[in-house]
């Protein structure tokens, strides 16, 4: 089964995958990371298949379900 991402891909190829599959765009993610301050992420409780994005360990807590 397949599953649509929730929102479009906007990397290298424009393919989606999943993060832990050895592609092209995966490791060009790590060769060149987002520069951004959000060292934690967990999906919302909603059921959304959205995520909760966080800079401290404190703020990734108060996101939990």
């Amino acid at each position: 089964m397949m599953l649509k991402p929730a929102l479009p891909c906007l990397h290298l190829l424009n393919y989606c995958a999943p993060i832990a599959n050895l592609s092209l765009s995966a490791l060009h993610a790590v060769a060149f990371p987002a520069d951004t301050l959000y060292y934690f992420f967990r999906a919302k409780c909603d059921g959304s298949r959205l995520h909760e994005f966080a800079e401290t360990f404190e703020e990734h807590l108060e996101n939990a379900c």
